[in-house]
Order: structure tokens, then C-alpha cells, then sequence
């Protein structure tokens, strides 16, 4: 579950980008941050806030390297 705070910063950083589907990277950094890999959850609330399909969001993650999508060892 997402916490508020991160939330809050989500919509901080959306509203920096003059196109909202920019902040998908961004976005997906702090959500990783938090919670260690970027969940379902994650993918679906970010795919919701910039107005973009969840697949849109999963391509992003498949794109780069540093983003995970299941937890990671230590």
C-alpha cells in the first residue's frame, strides 16, 4: 500500500512536468524507493495520475535496468 507521503510527492512532482506521462520515471524511483520494487499497486496508481494505460507504465519499468518489479536480494 502507498504510503501518503507518497502520495503527496507524487503530486509535487507531476505538477513540475509540463506533460504528466514525463514524471512516469520519476515516479517510479520514489515508489521503488519506498517500498523496495515497484509494485502492482505502484504501476496502477502512477499509470492513473499521469493518464496513461498500466502497460505504458510497465514498458517504462522493462526500459530501465534500475527499476524492478519484484523484490531484490540484499
Amino acid at each position: 500500500m502507498l504510503s501518503e507521503e507518497l502520495k503527496a510527492k507524487f503530486d509535487k512532482i507531476i505538477s513540475r512536468y509540463p506533460l504528466k506521462r514525463s514524471a512516469i520515471v520519476p515516479l517510479l524511483l520514489f515508489a521503488q524507493d519506498e517500498i523496495g520494487y515497484v509494485s502492482d499497486e505502484a504501476i496502477q496508481e502512477i499509470a492513473r495520475r499521469v493518464e496513461v494505460k498500466p502497460i505504458e507504465v510497465i514498458e517504462d519499468i522493462s526500459y530501465y535496468s534500475m527499476l524492478h518489479r519484484q523484490p531484490i536480494g540484499k
